[in-house]
């Protein structure tokens, strides 16, 4: 029995994993360290249900069939930031997440969301505190472990508990196949997907953090993808804190992953790189702000949501005490990955040769060492743009 035909056909969100009754799946790595389904024949009764509940295949086909809408557009567009500067800051964007989280925690609700697993692996948690909420915030670029998280997401709407669930729209898309199969009532679950550039290889992420331990000689402390505290909002320039107190740009993994060349394959056939989601809210970074509300701009963070239906939106106004926000549109904050797919690098191939054939750091240092000596120019220059601006309102001040 086929799952899927090709690579690009699975997204690796593990509905088919978690819906077999018999335990006739397990997920294994392929040589880039994707993980894709692997059937037991011995085990399988050839039911049929890791066909049917894979949402990723079956919105593939309707994005290419005639009946396609795709000019369908979110029920509203909106410019958000949390009042609390600190959390802006501790978000890496807007606050939005914490926005809508706040709200289900607060009435005994629990929340889902990537965050680190021991050794930095990038793995979806669940969290009814909000200390534990706060480990699921900012940016994690690395496709994360799901587990079992969809058979835990059901037995808390099973003892009428109200969730959050967030990651990639391929995540959310799964997720809700995966219950809607089980008949279970969804009304107390709030889907919120994000813009997402495609999601990188483990595998590589944890050879980049061993050959950054191996060459420090430090265990890694603290990482963080995202490190607008230190470089501003709009740098896509991440840190790793090592024991010693030594902190290291994260600039070799960045440029793997901006160039295109370790995205899973699927990020390259993404169905849902389009306004039309089946999220209730679509979670982003404004990107643009500056041009269409620029009165609402800063370089601390500003949160784009879309809000796809009355629950996302019924959501979004329980954060309106603690929110600021500007009604937007489309056409504004169309951003790339809500247009297309990433496309792969022409690289792409070549890079994985020479992965498999030497290993990390000489295909790391053959197709970084140009990009990351010009992304590290432009940094500089955005951090002086950004010192020149601060300077002139001070003086505007005084």
């Amino acid at each position: 029995m086929k799952i899927f035909e090709a690579r690009q056909n699975c997204c690796g969100c593990t509905a088919c994993v978690q819906i077999c009754p018999r335990g006739a799946l397990s997920l294994w790595p392929d040589s880039e360290g994707f993980l894709y389904p692997v059937v037991d024949r011995s085990a399988c009764v050839d039911c049929g249900l890791c066909r049917r509940v894979c949402a990723f295949q079956r919105d593939q086909k309707a994005k290419n069939s005639p009946e396609n809408d795709s000019t369908i557009n979110p029920l509203k567009v909106l410019a958000v930031k949390h009042r609390n500067i600190a959390i802006r800051g501790q978000s890496q964007s807007g606050g939005l997440f914490t926005l809508l989280s706040d709200p289900i925690l607060s009435r005994g609700g629990v929340v889902y969301g990537a965050g680190f697993c021991p050794d930095w692996i990038v793995c979806h948690q669940r969290a009814e505190t909000i200390e534990a909420r706060d480990a699921l915030r900012g940016s994690k670029y690395v496709q994360s472990d799901l587990g079992n998280t969809f058979q835990s997401v059901r037995d808390d709407l099973l003892q009428k508990r109200e969730v959050l669930f967030s990651g990639t729209p391929c995540q959310i898309a799964a997720l809700r196949s995966f219950l809607m199969m089980g008949k279970i009532d969804i009304k107390r679950l709030l889907l919120c997907d994000l813009v997402c550039h495609g999601v990188p290889s483990p595998m590589i992420w944890r050879d980049y953090l061993a050959w950054r331990e191996q060459k420090t000689g430090q265990k890694i402390k603290n990482v963080v993808f995202r490190d607008s505290k230190r470089f501003g909002w709009h740098s896509g320039m991440g840190t790793i804190l090592f024991a010693n107190g030594l902190l290291e740009e994260t600039g070799v993994f960045s440029h793997l992953f901006y160039g295109r060349l370790i995205h899973r394959p699927s990020c390259y056939a993404c169905p849902y790189a389009t306004p039309r989601r089946v999220s209730d809210v679509t979670m982003a970074d404004y990107w643009g702000i500056e041009r269409a509300h620029p009165d609402f701009s800063d370089n601390i963070g500003v949160s784009l949501a879309l809000i796809h239906s009355d629950k996302g939106s019924q959501a979004l106004s329980e954060a309106s005490e603690r929110m600021e926000v500007v009604e937007s549109d489309i056409e504004s904050c169309r951003q790339t990955q809500l247009r297309r797919p990433a496309a792969p690098s022409p690289h792409r191939a070549e890079f994985w040769a020479n992965y498999t054939q030497k290993g990390f750091q000489d295909a790391s240092k053959r197709y970084v060492a140009k990009t990351l000596a010009r992304s590290r120019l432009n940094a500089l220059v955005r951090r002086s743009e950004t010192l020149s601006r601060l300077v002139q309102a001070f003086r505007r001040i005084v």
